[in-house]
């Protein structure tokens, strides 16, 4: 599950919920490896997996690599300070099929 402080970005676990920040938000993305999940958003986090981000440019309708580096931790700070609202944040997990991440497009707004 991906995470901003520790708390879901997706407003529910299900396929169509919507994932998104606003510009302004701050703090720590990171993704989980959740073993229970409830409907109220109560889960055991277990590991931390490994990421990498990509930004989509909204305006010229492109995707772009952030880092080539791989995290388990991230200032989303860092992240926005290459985005405008509308682009998307990309989450993207290393070569595994070990998890799925049905909610890895963070909308801006």
């Amino acid at each position: 599950m991906v995470c901003l402080n520790d708390s879901w970005i997706p407003e529910s676990y299900n396929v169509g919920a919507k994932c998104a920040i606003k510009y302004e938000s701050s703090g720590i993305i990171s993704v989980h490896e959740t073993d229970e999940i409830t409907a109220k958003k109560d889960y055991n986090r277990a590991d931390f997996i490994p990421f990498k981000v990509a930004i989509y440019k909204k305006k010229i309708g492109t995707l772009v690599l952030f880092s080539d580096e791989s995290y388990i931790r991230l200032d989303v700070q860092k992240v926005l300070a290459q985005c405008q609202k509308g682009d998307q944040i990309m989450v993207i997990l290393d070569n595994t099929e070990k998890y799925s991440l049905p909610h890895h497009r963070i909308d801006i707004l």
